[in-house]
């Protein structure tokens, strides 16, 4: 009888080692994936010659500034169809944006505002592109906004919406494109006071705003992408197979390590404070008869940190998971898996638990938790977002 105990106990762990090494091959293989597909899509940064460009300057219009692939009938979430603005009427400006180059959702919030601008200033747009690494403009590149954000979704809800967005082509490449940086920064408005050029000179171009700054979290709700959501489904699938999971963004790099020099005096609250929250708030999940014990954790901390084994130690009886445990384990050594990448394939996973843990004084957490239904899929803080 023992040995058969014995026998059971080392199948059922051969085949969790068999079955977890079945995923790690999925995700490694869907990662693959991702990056050719990046590669296919994206376009070269000049975020290092903006910085010091003598504004207005003219610039190139690049495929992902015109945001190509999309047919001139988009396949709505429906099923139906229907047709884009196939270009601005003869000698209309069009606009469009290059974000303040921070972080993912600093970038998603920016954005927002500039769509919201465009729809209260009724102006003709290109939909605003995505840097992948402001902070770091040696590994920056570009990302078209439909590689983020699901295509037929994002159109669907512009055209419901009344937000004019213009459909690329040929005919909008030739135009003559202007970069601008004060416009989203220091005002809103199409006078010469805001984007230094008399009215005279507006003629049938592209005027491209730089370093827009001025965020809004309204417009932020759209899908993700099939090429982000696809590469970390199997992540997702596996934790739901096993019961709900629970996650946990854990904003501790200024305070444990020197990876985000440059957010330096920024307060996201110390790492004592942040394990007794998470260590409360599970506790009170467990009060009102929560049952999951797997909490999937993002951090742009470094795999043996000290600050996961903490974690485990103030978490007894759940099982901490992080990137390292899914991705491939050379991920960070990807070019293209820049610190604003590795987050959009972790937002995915965060945003589909059960329950999300954040931290009110992150975008990446705000964001998180506004996309999310607060019934079903409820958010809380291990720190609030107003600072005593």
């Amino acid at each position: 009888m023992y040995s058969i105990a014995i026998y059971i106990s080392l199948t059922i762990s051969f085949l969790f080692v068999s079955s977890f090494g079945d995923l790690r091959g999925e995700v490694r293989s869907n990662f693959q994936h991702l990056v050719q597909e990046i590669l296919r899509h994206k376009c070269p940064s000049d975020l290092d010659k903006n910085f010091k460009l003598n504004y207005p300057v003219e610039v190139r219009i690049t495929t992902c500034d015109l945001d190509l692939e999309k047919e001139s009938a988009v396949v709505s979430t429906n099923g139906s169809s229907y047709l884009l603005q196939k270009s601005a009427p003869t000698g209309e400006i069009i606009f469009h944006s290059h974000p303040s180059a921070r972080g993912l959702c600093n970038q998603i919030e920016f954005n927002s505002a500039f769509l919201q601008w465009s729809r209260a200033q009724n102006k003709a747009i290109l939909p605003p592109i995505f840097h992948m690494d402001g902070y770091n403009t040696t590994n920056d590149y570009l990302l078209p906004f439909s590689f983020i954000y699901d295509r037929a979704s994002f159109y669907e809800g512009t055209l419901r919406d009344g937000i004019r967005v213009v459909q690329g082509s040929e005919t909008i490449s030739r135009r003559k494109a202007v970069a601008i940086k004060s416009l989203g920064r220091n005002c809103l408005s199409v006078d010469s006071r805001c984007i230094g050029m008399e009215t005279s000179q507006l003629n049938n171009i592209i005027i491209r705003a730089d370093h827009w700054k001025r965020p809004s979290p309204d417009l932020i709700s759209f899908p993700l992408s099939k090429y982000i959501t696809t590469a970390v489904d199997p992540i997702v699938n596996h934790f739901r197979h096993n019961g709900h999971f629970l996650s946990l963004h854990f904003r501790v790099e200024i305070a444990t390590s020197n990876r985000e020099t440059w957010a330096r005096n920024a307060d996201f609250g110390g790492l004592e404070d942040t394990l007794q929250n998470v260590s409360t708030i599970l506790q009170q999940y467990l009060n009102k008869g929560g049952i999951s014990r797997n909490i999937y954790v993002a951090s742009y901390l470094p795999q043996d940190h000290t600050s996961f084994k903490a974690l485990k130690r103030a978490t007894p009886g759940f099982s901490i998971f992080t990137k390292f445990d899914f991705f491939p384990r050379d991920i960070e050594r990807e070019p293209v898996m820049t610190r604003n990448m590795l987050a959009l394939v972790e937002f995915s996973v965060l945003e589909r638990a059960e329950l999300f843990i954040g931290n009110c004084r992150s975008s990446f957490s705000r964001t998180i938790a506004l996309r999310r239904n607060p019934i079903s899929h409820p958010s809380v803080w291990t720190f609030p977002c107003e600072r005593k």
